[in-house]
């Protein structure tokens, strides 16, 4: 890897990853501490892993897979998911909230309210669209 290529960000597969293991551990209520603790590692360290800023290791990716029950592949991006959310993925870790949102709506357990909420949601989203961003927003 060039000079130049560290300085253009993470690789987008390992913020594919990282975002993995933060919704798996979000999803099972667990800190960042808790799991670095599990792993024996900082959770700084485990902050760095889930931005994709440090890449994690086939052997932690293991570790963690059976940490919470998973299978390795669970973990990893099929090529077309990396395509799919390349651009989507900067912008959900930006977003103020995304991560509760996500873990609320996992614990919708009727499938009929889960699709209703995204319903509302996606509504809710166009609406904003059309309407011009937050600028016309009471």
């Amino acid at each position: 890897m060039s000079r130049g290529d560290e300085l253009d960000g993470p690789d987008p597969i390992d913020v594919e990853v990282g975002a993995r293991v933060r919704a798996i551990r979000n999803a099972k209520g667990m800190s960042q501490t808790a799991l670095g603790k599990a792993l024996g590692v900082s959770y700084q360290q485990m902050q760095k892993y889930e931005r994709g800023a440090n890449r994690i290791s086939a052997s932690v990716l293991v570790k963690i897979a059976r940490h919470f029950g998973v299978r390795p592949s669970q973990l990893l991006p099929d090529a077309d998911d990396v395509d799919d959310t390349l651009g989507l993925l900067p912008t959900f870790a930006q977003v103020r909230g995304a991560d509760d949102l996500v873990q609320s709506y996992a614990r919708i357990e009727s499938s009929r309210l889960r699709h209703s909420v995204l319903q509302l949601v996606r509504a809710l989203a166009t609406n904003r669209a059309r309407r011009g961003g937050d600028a016309n927003l009471q």
